[in-house]
């Protein structure tokens, strides 16, 4: 075997050309600009050959090493996965979830402790995070996401639906100026959640005014906008508005007398709560375990309409 240049030289360039820009890579690898212009500069001298090129601002691959590089990307990231299988072997009851944040704190958190009851020696990990998972990079075992599912190359399991309707404080339904029917809802701050990184399906406050034929007499856009639904479903619980809540995230509330329905017409969400992992994944035991578990609460919920007791 011929002899390799300094792994980091390499990790440097690799990142460097892939990202077009010297900035990029040092960011992505957490050091200065300046490390790792001295890296690549390094490998060049002991390749023998220029490396990158620079275009405006940034850099492109240079001839010689296209070919090279289209073979170094993948290494990287088989590497990356052999790492993360040796970790996750050493770390046998480690378990590491990925979930949306509002899912994890008003879904996934309440009912945790009953997996904990099944599967005492298995320690779970839950990470927050929008977006896809990279398993590879973020050393993830399995992923709870909300979407269209078809997630390419993974396992896909829908585990929850979701319809969509108007929620509040009992507070709202008494007194004179109660919260009686939908062209009340002008008399009220209206709470909104933004999820424009599901596209124009998401469903919002015109969509249930248009089916609630109130969509003429309630201005629809104004009102305080939120990033989280678990914020707009706080604001809605002190009071201060009413919000077009998720079936799944507003349960608990809705059982417990904080939040209550005002109006029982409802929205289909076109979206689920999918479960989503590499298919070799559901081999660990861990994984096997809180697949199961999961898939249990899920079914029960479904059923329902509420989390079970």
């Amino acid at each position: 075997m011929s002899r390799l240049p300094s792994l980091n030289a390499l990790r440097a360039f690799e990142a460097a050309a892939r990202l077009g820009s010297i900035n990029a890579a040092a960011k992505a690898l957490a050091v200065t600009p300046g490390a790792v212009s001295h890296q690549i500069k390094q490998l060049e001298a002991d390749l023998g050959l220029p490396l990158l090129v620079k275009q405006g601002r940034g850099v492109v691959v240079s001839a010689e090493a296209r070919a090279g590089l289209a073979l170094m990307t993948p290494a990287f990231r088989d590497l990356a996965s052999a790492v993360g299988t040796i970790r996750r072997a050493a770390q046998r009851s480690g378990l590491v979830v990925s979930v949306l944040p509002s899912f994890a704190s008003t879904w996934l958190l309440p009912r945790l402790a009953r997996y904990w009851a099944l599967a005492p020696d298995v320690d779970v990990r839950v990470e927050t995070k929008w977006g896809l998972t990279d398993f590879e990079s973020d050393d993830v075992d399995l992923a709870l996401r909300f979407g269209a599912g078809r997630y390419e190359g993974l396992y896909n399991e829908r585990l929850l639906g979701e319809d969509y309707f108007p929620v509040c404080s009992p507070a709202l339904l008494s007194g004179p100026r109660a919260l009686k029917r939908p062209e009340d809802l002008k008399r009220f701050v209206l709470l909104h959640v933004d999820a424009d990184y599901l596209g124009g399906d998401w469903p919002t406050w015109r969509m249930w005014l248009q089916a609630a034929g109130a969509e003429a007499a309630v201005d629809w856009q104004r009102g305080p906008r939120f990033s989280i639904s678990d914020l707009a479903l706080k604001a809605a619980r002190d009071g201060q508005g009413v919000a077009l809540a998720s079936s799944v995230l507003a349960a608990d509330d809705l059982a417990r007398g904080r939040l209550v329905r005002p109006f029982p017409l409802k929205v289909v969400a076109p979206f689920a709560y999918w479960l989503v992992c590499p298919k070799h994944h559901l081999e660990r035991p861990a994984v096997k375990s809180f697949v199961a578990w999961v898939r249990q609460e899920a079914a029960a919920f479904d059923g329902a309409g509420q989390p079970p007791a």
